[in-house]
């Protein structure tokens, strides 16, 4: 093998991520200065219709500054966040605060996302940038969520430096290529940190499966939120929460994932007072009735 070419590995890479990388110890009390909260649907039993909500979490935490940062493309810095127990998707984001003028300064939860989806057997590695956009039409205001994809397999032969072929591949779609180099320097920090990325044998993939976490449905927080969306039939919800400066208000930014073709679709953006979840459904339930009676 070529000392230029990395034998890269989603599991290898997810891993040294969630090893290097410290989450804020929760008893500090200390605020993570970005939050996110990911619904995936899951229908309870009939029994259970009334008791668990219809969606499942994972366990999605600050991890924190992402070791590579970029002050021209992301002048509000890149910040990390992973699950806490990896489930089957090993969830990671890369969230980059945005200013957005429309209709006046606010900051959004702009990220990019790998995902495993298991179904894809040839490219179950996923990636996603999502934007939260704002379009006026007459005099109305309204929160789009755009967001492109690529696909790539769970292992490659990336070049330490630079691009072939295989970067070609990665990042493909055309919104994608700003963020080329940073993508394809987070995939391949890892290798090129100084630190251990050993341990990717037999024994750590038997390790990893073992380690798999399964999501359980909390019991209903909010009844309007857990109605709406059976009634809604959304597939998913992915939420990121910036803290306010000098406050206890968290900025949200949230995308629903529909039922049907997967295509932009209005967002919501909204401030809550504190990070509680209930007040954070509540609060999403009552935008969603308001704004698609």
């Amino acid at each position: 093998m070529s000392h230029n070419i990395i034998s890269w590995s989603y599991d290898i890479f997810y891993n040294w991520y969630k090893k290097q990388l410290k989450y804020v110890d929760e008893k500090t009390g200390v605020q993570d200065p970005v939050l996110a909260i990911v619904y995936e649907s899951k229908r309870p039993k009939k029994k259970d219709i009334d008791k668990l909500e219809p969606f499942i979490k994972p366990n999605i935490k600050y991890a924190g500054l992402c070791p590579i940062q970029d002050t021209v493309n992301y002048p509000n810095g890149l910040y990390l966040l992973m699950e806490v127990e990896p489930g089957i998707k090993k969830y990671m984001f890369a969230v980059f605060p945005t200013v957005s003028e429309c209709p006046s300064p606010t900051i959004v939860g702009n990220h990019l996302t790998f995902v495993i989806d298991t179904n894809d057997t040839k490219t179950p590695c996923h990636f996603h940038s999502t934007y939260y956009t704002c379009q006026k039409i007459a005099t109305v205001y309204t929160w789009l969520d755009p967001h492109y994809k690529d696909y790539f397999p769970m292992t490659l032969e990336l070049p330490k430096q630079g691009y072939n072929e295989v970067t070609e591949s990665v990042i493909k779609h055309p919104i994608n290529q700003q963020h080329k180099q940073t993508i394809l320097d987070i995939m391949r920090y890892p290798w090129k940190s100084g630190t251990s990325t050993s341990g990717g044998g037999k024994s750590r993939k038997t390790q990893l499966l073992t380690n798999t976490y399964i999501y359980n449905a909390n019991n209903i927080q909010s009844s309007a939120f857990s109605t709406l969306w059976l009634e809604r039939e959304y597939r998913s919800m992915y939420a990121m929460g910036i803290v306010q400066e000098n406050s206890e208000n968290i900025q949200w930014s949230v995308r629903l994932v529909r039922k049907g073709r997967d295509r932009v679709q209005p967002a919501y953006v909204f401030v809550t007072q504190t990070a509680d979840e209930t007040l954070f459904q509540n609060t999403l339930a009552n935008l969603i009735l308001q704004n698609e009676p």
